[in-house]
């Protein structure tokens, strides 16, 4: 686009950041003239963006940065996968870990967690591997169709305190 410049906010060492946006045309930034997102993206060599999640989004585990987007992109890969959610829930020795909520292309014959582990691991580095995996009839979304972390977090949390209150003597 004419006139628009973007930069990469603190970069992490694969170079994600947030992507800031300079132009007249932007109305909203901040005092140092830069619209700050709070998307998250890289620029590669040829000068393309590309965005990888929410700075909201990003899952810290173990002091590795895991961006939701990546997972759930690889998950809808799979045959059996129609939609799916990633988010970071509470570990106690990483910090956060990852839940996966799989809608399944096929309500009777959902795909078994031990399959989508192995399908994510053949893909990608193995801290990001989901630890949960949930399946679901659908995704929360909000009015404008973009899923609702929180109440996936809310739904992990719901199953952990119910698992916690039934191993209970």
């Amino acid at each position: 686009m004419p006139g628009l410049r973007l930069r990469i906010d603190d970069p992490d060492d694969a170079g994600v950041g947030e992507v800031l946006a300079a132009a007249a045309h932007l109305s909203v930034h901040a005092a140092d003239g830069w619209l700050h997102s709070g998307d998250l993206g890289f620029l590669d060599d040829d000068g393309y963006l590309h965005l990888v999640g929410r700075r909201n989004d990003m899952i810290v585990r173990g002091g590795e940065n895991v961006y939701p987007l990546e997972i759930e992109h690889t998950l809808v890969e799979h045959p059996g996968v129609a939609d799916a959610g990633i988010v970071g829930v509470p570990d106690a020795r990483l910090g956060e870990t990852l839940a996966a909520f799989i809608v399944p292309a096929d309500p009777d014959r959902p795909p078994p967690a031990a399959e989508l582990r192995s399908f994510v691991r053949d893909r990608l580095v193995g801290f990001k591997v989901p630890a949960y995996w949930y399946v679901v009839d659908a995704l929360p979304l909000n009015a404008a169709g973009k899923l609702t972390r929180p109440a996936l977090r809310a739904r992990h949390d719901a199953a952990a305190a119910q698992t916690a209150a039934s191993s209970s003597p």
